[in-house]
């Protein structure tokens, strides 16, 4: 990342954000369950994007936006 520049760190970021998202979907471990929950609730803060499809609208969970 040091040598990128913001552009290439929002990708790099983005992308990672969206890797670990996918890499935990169909797991059937509540922990691994909320840690995937947790990359989304930080892709929509950091990105303001509304990547809801069914777990991120409940009503224990607050995005907060920038």
């Amino acid at each position: 990342m040091l040598n990128n520049t913001p552009a290439e760190d929002y990708l790099e970021v983005k992308a990672y954000l969206e890797a670990m998202i996918e890499h935990y979907k169909h797991t059937s471990s509540p922990v691994l369950a909320e840690r995937r929950k947790t990359y989304k609730d930080i892709k929509i803060a950091i990105f303001g994007e509304d990547i809801d499809d069914g777990d991120t609208r409940k009503e224990s969970t607050r995005a907060w936006f920038c």
